[in-house]
């Protein structure tokens, strides 16, 4: 005799359904998008695991750690950042270093929902950066939550 389904199944069978969609359209992906992805991902997971370091740092951990990011188009995605969000008011052409310290002055007076949706919206921004010119920003949002969820959370040491 089966049992009806409770809510928490259901549930269940839906995020099951959505990570295997999510996998199938991740496969699909070219490798420098998965690599612009999982990288904005890890570079904001490492920041916030050192907010309270020293930018330069933090800088010099994210070329360590990913020699293989175009730091170029790193430096475009904090900035952007810190444009968008209105961290650097006065303040033209910033080094990187100024603009990672706002940046994580804005992290650090998050927390909860606020802090992690301040790190999703600004791991977005930087895939869309490192991400091939030609790039959808629908490609790289629809699946951010996933990459962090598979690639990133709790791999990346601080």
């Amino acid at each position: 005799m089966a049992f009806p389904q409770t809510l928490l199944d259901k549930i269940g069978a839906w995020f099951s359904h959505l990570f295997s969609g999510a996998e199938k359209t991740w496969k699909k992906y070219e490798p420098e998008l998965k690599n612009s992805m999982i990288h904005a991902s890890s570079v904001i997971e490492l920041i916030n695991n050192n907010v309270d370091s020293v930018p330069q740092a933090i800088l010099e951990k994210i070329q360590l750690k990913f020699p293989d990011i175009d730091f170029d188009k790193l430096k475009l995605g904090l900035h952007a950042i810190a444009t968008e969000f209105n961290l650097l008011t006065g303040v033209i052409d910033p080094e990187p270093v100024v603009t990672l310290q706002a940046i994580q002055a804005y992290l650090k007076s998050k927390d909860g929902k606020a802090w992690a949706w301040a790190s999703d919206a600004f791991a977005n921004l930087i895939a869309i950066f490192l991400a091939p010119a030609d790039t959808k920003v629908t490609a790289i949002v629809s699946l951010m939550w996933w990459c962090y969820q598979k690639f990133v959370k709790g791999k990346v040491a601080a």
